[in-house]
């Protein structure tokens, strides 16, 4: 039964993208994901503002200074989760991940006078090349581990999770590439997704603290709270569509 709503999940995204429904359980979902993660962040946009920027390709003023990098990374993850559901069926790689992040931050103004590149990992001067070596064979050993499994539990993309967010492979955006990807992945695995929200990220950032010294057990839980937020409010968008 679980498998059937997830499958169902996925076809209706997927159509919905195809169409650029504005409404309807994919904009809810490309609101919230960029909405959550990038507050985390420290993005300081409002949802109000993330939607109408999503539906209507418009900022709504209020009294406070819009910054420039705000509207790009929301923008950005906008062409990202795109991304993600074009990519869903993909098992994880170093150039899916590059992939990712060259959407999320191809038009970053702060990336270009930081001098750093979209879709590469750390390499800014030559100073930082066997840096960059390090990252990839870290990247290499971790992904070739994960994808040892063809369908992952939430066990494994926890532990993946946690060792990504250690190795943060990126000059920037590695954390919201790291949730994107726990969405895909709960997709392509038939497990319910998940938002990681804001107003828990305390919580979040201790559990995955946690897990990197491998103590698992919290990260799963605090993944498991999450799943039960997102079935809810995916239910009361199937419930008005009725």
């Amino acid at each position: 039964m679980r498998k059937e709503w997830i499958e169902e999940l996925i076809q209706k995204l997927l159509n919905e993208q195809k169409i650029n429904q504005k409404e309807g359980i994919y904009a809810w979902m490309q609101i919230e994901a960029a909405y959550q993660s990038n507050k985390i962040e420290g993005n300081t946009l409002t949802r109000k503002q993330v939607a109408s920027i999503f539906k209507r390709g418009e900022i709504i003023p209020d009294d406070n200074t819009i910054r420039l990098i705000d509207i790009e990374e929301t923008t950005g993850h906008f062409v990202m989760f795109d991304e993600m559901l074009k990519t869903l069926n993909n098992s994880v790689s170093n150039n899916l991940l590059k992939k990712y992040h060259l959407c999320f931050r191809n038009s970053s103004s702060q990336d270009v006078r930081k001098g750093s590149y979209a879709g590469e990992y750390h390499k800014q001067n030559k100073q930082e090349e066997h840096e960059c070596q390090r990252v990839t064979q870290r990247m290499d050993d971790l992904i070739n581990t994960y994808n040892e499994r063809d369908t992952h539990s939430l066990e494994s993309l926890a532990r993946f999770h946690a060792a990504y967010e250690e190795i943060m492979p990126f000059q920037g955006g590695n954390s919201r590439i790291g949730r994107l990807l726990l969405i895909k992945e709960c997709l392509r695995s038939k497990q319910i997704p998940f938002i990681v929200h804001a107003a828990n990220q305390a919580t979040y950032k201790d559990a995955l603290r946690k897990a990197q010294d491998e103590q698992l057990d919290e990260l799963m839980n605090f993944f498991k709270k999450e799943q039960i937020n997102f079935e809810r409010e995916i239910e009361k968008i199937i419930s008005k569509e009725k």
